[in-house]
């Protein structure tokens, strides 16, 4: 599938089959976040935790649940694969981190499609861990980094054909 093909069949599932992924596509999936773009080439203030381990996952869920009960009892959609994208604050420019994690985010999920996975992109949980110091060090999140976006990742439970129309208004001068 080219990338256009990919952008255009991508979106977000919120019900993954229990299956994990493979380590090769897991690979590829490390490779792309690490090609995203950072603003002025600044490597250093964004890290990436992969997270496969059903007891931390479950973990995860139990923790997110108990703090934003409205997100139901799976806050991370049961996916086998969660990519979970860290930043260093920055006082001066607050809003490059989110910018920074959201590029690595999209390399990621353009990708999951690419490769036949499924994917979601996932604020609130990163929000909740933010909170969570315990957990933060069980996730062996650096000092100074903080959790921004997650990415569930793993093969669709129900097959969805999605292939978006451009409905953006867009003039070109």
């Amino acid at each position: 599938m080219d990338t256009l093909e990919a952008i255009k069949h991508r979106y977000s599932c919120r019900a993954f089959k229990p299956t994990q992924i493979s380590k090769e596509q897991t690979e590829m999936l490390i490779e792309v976040a690490k090609a995203a773009p950072v603003a002025m080439g600044d490597y250093s203030g964004i890290s990436l935790t992969v997270i496969q381990s059903e007891e931390i996952r479950k973990l995860i869920n139990k923790e997110t649940a108990f703090s934003m009960p409205m997100m139901g009892e799976h806050p991370t959609c049961e996916a086998p694969t969660l990519m979970l994208i860290n930043t260093k604050e920055n006082k001066e420019f607050p809003m490059i981190p989110y910018c920074n994690a959201s590029c690595m985010a999209e390399n990621i999920m353009i990708e999951a499609t690419a490769l036949g996975l499924a994917s979601v992109y996932i604020m609130a949980v990163p929000s909740v861990l933010q909170q969570k110091k315990e957990l933060m060090k069980r996730l062996e999140i650096e000092d100074g980094f903080i959790p921004v976006v997650m990415v569930a990742i793993g093969y669709a439970k129900d097959e969805v054909e999605c292939i978006r129309e451009n409905k953006i208004t867009c003039k070109c001068m």
